[in-house]
């Protein structure tokens, strides 16, 4: 009798064992979001995707805005810094985006800084937040790329307001 076995994408995982990853999952992310979104926060999610962050961000009181497709366009509207901004990235399919996104929260102004968590891992990836300029070349290198999708966050430093929250300074 032959044996086979199916190399399964970790992403694909919650589907198949649903119920108790995905609560698990859904635990973790509302931790992750008490963390810095405040209840009664307006919160966009940016890359959307399948959303499964709104719950967990609704269940921490927060209002969501999901945008899937559009995250470009949705930050060409904004027209001053906001708190906080975070965004899914795809790569390499999609450097170009993760880039584009980046240089828009940018041009907003401020003193933005950034961060990212790989995968679901629900996590920040590097221990001190850094510069739009470090983030971008972090971006563009091999070991961003391996990791292959996650969430970029940019906060800005020192602006805050009615529904902001502090953050980890991880």
């Amino acid at each position: 009798m032959r044996k086979y076995f199916v190399d399964i994408p970790r992403h694909y995982l919650g589907k198949l064992f649903h119920p108790l990853i995905e609560k698990r999952a859904l635990r973790n992310r509302q931790a992750f979001y008490a963390g810095f979104v405040q209840p009664g926060a307006l919160v966009f999610d940016l890359g959307a995707n399948v959303s499964n962050r709104i719950d967990a961000l609704l269940r921490i009181g927060a209002k969501v805005v999901a945008v899937d497709g559009y995250e470009s366009e949705v930050l060409q509207g904004l027209h001053q810094p906001v708190p906080a901004i975070s965004y899914e990235y795809c790569v390499p399919e999609q450097l170009d985006k993760a880039l584009d996104c980046l240089e828009l929260i940018a041009e907003r102004g401020g003193d933005p800084e950034c961060n990212y968590s790989v995968g679901e891992s629900m996590v920040f990836a590097l221990p001190q937040w850094v510069s739009v300029q470090e983030m971008k070349t972090l971006i563009a290198g091999k070991k961003f790329i391996a990791s292959s999708f996650g969430d970029i966050y940019v906060r800005q430093r020192g602006l805050s307001s009615a529904s902001s929250t502090q953050y980890p300074d991880q």
